[in-house]
This record gives C-alpha cells, structure tokens and sequence, in this order.
C-alpha cells in the first residue's frame, strides 16, 4: 500500500530521526533547539531553520510562543504574528499546507 499524502509532524526531539523526509515539522523553539544541540536565538533563528530543514529534509514552522511562528517553506522565510488560539493555529498550518500544494 503506497502513502500518496503529504506528512505534518509537531516533533518531540527524541527520536528525531524518524522524521526525516516528511513533508513539514513543526517543533517549538526550545524543541528545535534541542534537537540540533545549541541555542537558537533571534540572530541565528533563520540559519537554526535553514539548518533543520536540511538535517531532516523537510519543511519547517517554528513556534515562538506569544501568537509568533517563524516559518520556511521551499527555502523561503518569513515571520507571521496571528491571534493566539488554537482554531488559529489550525487554521494557518492548513493554508501552508494549500500554499505547498501550488
């Protein structure tokens, strides 16, 4: 049987691994960190992402808590602020997932 689909994940770091080759992940930032084995802060945020998205081969949206997510899509990085809920969130992981599909 053959998966046609395209796989989301919110990642835990252990077992990382398992997670390769997925369409896109979505961890916190002490998650991404955690996972790559240093801080990410503001000045390294863009090059944390560049960085998870090639060890793992996929697609990345970062969550920075307060309503902020960081994400990269197809090499490409942007900020994006939303009202904190979860409807929200739902909502904005389903449009990236339509923005993928083009």
């Amino acid at each position: 049987m053959n998966f046609n689909g395209k796989i989301l994940v919110d990642p835990k770091p252990k077992n990382i691994e398992i997670f390769n080759d997925t369409f896109l992940i979505t961890p916190n930032k002490k998650e991404a960190s955690d996972i790559l084995n240093h801080p990410i802060s503001k000045d390294n945020l863009m090059s944390s992402a560049k960085e998870l998205s090639k060890k793992l081969n996929t697609n990345v949206i970062i969550t920075l808590g307060e309503g902020v997510l960081f994400f990269m899509i197809k090499n490409k990085t942007r900020f994006l602020e939303f009202i904190q809920n979860q409807n929200n969130y739902m909502m904005f992981l389903v449009q990236v997932t339509l923005i993928l599909q083009q």
